[in-house]
């Protein structure tokens, strides 16, 4: 899929992808990566009830990642021997968004 920053990155500020994840299998872990195949991150719920959504995370983007203010990304679902494409109700939604850095001291 094709993500697009809502305005151009600008100083001090960062990038994540918020992914809200539905109900899924035990077991089961969401890898992210870059259509080039550079991984950005996995989801591995922990501790979830059976058939209830596993909940929202974020994934930090580096900035080399994005393409003229976009981002394509894979969602894989892995199990450990395959992955596979997510089926419709495991993945309600995937956003990028921007926000200010942290201050470092």
């Amino acid at each position: 899929m094709t993500l697009t920053m809502p305005h151009s990155l600008r100083a001090n500020e960062l990038v994540v992808l918020e992914i809200k994840l539905g109900s899924l299998d035990r077991g089961l872990r969401v890898d992210v990566e870059t259509e080039s195949g550079r991984s950005l991150g996995a989801i591995s719920p922990f501790g979830v009830r059976s058939g209830k959504d596993a909940g929202t995370y974020t994934i930090p983007v580096p900035a080399d990642a994005l393409v003229k203010d976009s981002l394509r990304v894979r969602l894989m679902i892995n199990d450990g021997r395959t992955k596979r494409s997510p089926a419709h109700e495991e993945i309600r939604s995937v956003v990028l968004k921007t926000g200010q850095q942290p201050e470092t001291k």
